[in-house]
């Protein structure tokens, strides 16, 4: 059964167009597949994060795999928000209940 962890977005910034920067394939939107996620810990110790890979699945640059990391910690929770309003809006909220192991398809 996949562990569930819980992530309070309090005082995240709410606009999902902030934050990261380094896209390997042109900027805008595409449709992708998540293929694989593993949880590890941060070099400092002292937080976690997730690493997704994610594959494009239509048009140019069908295929093509990217990889995101997203931190849990407090300043950086900005990214995790995005994946998940990007994959899911109606779990855009305060806390969310992640189950990771059920986003890879």
């Amino acid at each position: 059964m996949a562990k569930k962890i819980k992530v309070n977005f309090t005082g995240v910034q709410k606009d999902i167009t902030k934050g990261g920067s380094g896209a390997r394939i042109p900027e805008g939107d595409y449709l992708g597949k998540i293929i694989d996620q593993e949880l590890k810990p941060n070099n400092a110790g002292d937080s976690k994060y997730f690493r997704w890979a994610i594959q494009v699945a239509q048009g140019e640059f069908k295929g093509k795999k990217v990889y995101l990391n997203t931190s849990l910690k407090p300043d950086a929770l900005w990214n995790l928000r995005n994946l998940i309003h990007a994959d899911r809006e109606e779990r855009r909220r305060q806390a969310a209940r992640l189950r990771p192991r059920e986003a890879v398809r």
